[in-house]
């Protein structure tokens, strides 16, 4: 058996892949390493062989491994690797056809127009996509791991991605809620009433912030983030507060409730930082107004009761 088919052959198999992406019916996917590593040429040729069938029938993961692909020299796959699996040349580069394969006419040019457009549609799915995905997958694993009160494991999980390159905002606001033993990933979402901060219920007397387990670590890791995720800020303004550093988290909760009025968690942190800055007035409305968005808040129902 030959090494490698005739062109026309190859490009008939591969348009006929593409014709329908959608349908291929696979409801169970390669993870988004092995689609790096396939598409990197570092996998075993055992496992490469597996991966290039799995990929012959299902068209969401060619779609995402064709962009690295397209940027990463692979080693050539044997014919006789799969039945029925024509050789795959490195696809960075496109030989230029020799003058005896010129002799498919129109039939050759139709192909390798269609497999131009193909290739282009492919490379919208760029690297980015793998990164997103695991971003997405990390950030959803810690999130689990938080709300199993599991805090060894998630910043596990977390360290782990960020050895791996994958690393975002959101992903470090995780980590300092694993740090602080926060148990889900908004800190508000946990610790957001009145009586956290050390006041009595009956709202008048302060004892100073509860003393919180790796607050320093944790607003070390917050400050320099500089994007405008809301569960970033948010959490870096309950650091604040919890830090007692009243003033600072009052401006952080302020910016906040200006860029997403209608976060309802942003009015409470607000109506928090105004009460431990003896505002009591503009702590009412800043909770009143969370309760307007979110009337089944209970952090907010008690502390509006207090500072009444």
């Amino acid at each position: 058996m030959s090494s490698t088919l005739p062109r026309d052959e190859l490009l008939r198999r591969i348009l006929r892949q593409t014709e329908n992406p959608l349908d291929s019916g696979i409801t169970v996917h390669l993870d988004d390493e092995t689609l790096a590593l396939f598409g990197e040429g570092a996998l075993a040729t055992s496992r490469r062989t597996q991966v290039a069938q799995h990929l012959m029938d299902c068209a969401e993961c060619r779609r995402l491994v064709a962009s690295i692909v397209a940027e990463e020299p692979t080693e050539a796959i044997p014919a006789d690797a799969i039945p029925g699996l024509p050789a795959v040349v490195s696809s960075n580069r496109l030989s230029p056809p020799n003058k005896r394969s010129t002799s498919g006419g129109p039939a050759t040019i139709a192909a390798l127009a269609m497999l131009l457009l193909v290739g282009i549609w492919f490379g919208s799915s760029s690297r980015l996509n793998l990164t997103a995905r695991r971003t997405s997958r990390t950030y959803r694993q810690a999130e689990q791991l938080l709300a199993q009160a599991d805090f060894d494991q998630a910043r596990s999980v977390l360290d782990d991605a960020r050895r791996h390159g994958v690393h975002s905002d959101r992903l470090l606001s995780l980590e300092s809620q694993a740090i602080r033993h926060m148990p889900g990933s908004l800190a508000l979402g946990s610790a957001g009433r009145l009586t956290d901060f050390g006041y009595d219920i009956d709202g008048t007397v302060a004892r100073g912030s509860v003393a919180q387990t790796g607050l320093n670590e944790a607003r070390q890791l917050l400050e320099p983030v500089h994007g405008e995720d809301p569960a970033v800020l948010l959490n870096r303004g309950h650091v604040l507060l919890s830090a007692s550093e009243f003033s600072a988290a009052n401006a952080e909760f302020q910016r906040i409730t200006k860029r997403y009025p209608a976060n309802p968690w942003g009015w409470l942190g607000l109506g928090l930082s105004q009460f431990a800055e003896n505002d009591p007035k503009e702590a009412e409305a800043a909770f009143r107004r969370c309760l307007s968005l979110d009337r089944y808040n209970v952090s907010a129902q008690i502390n509006l009761a207090m500072t009444l």
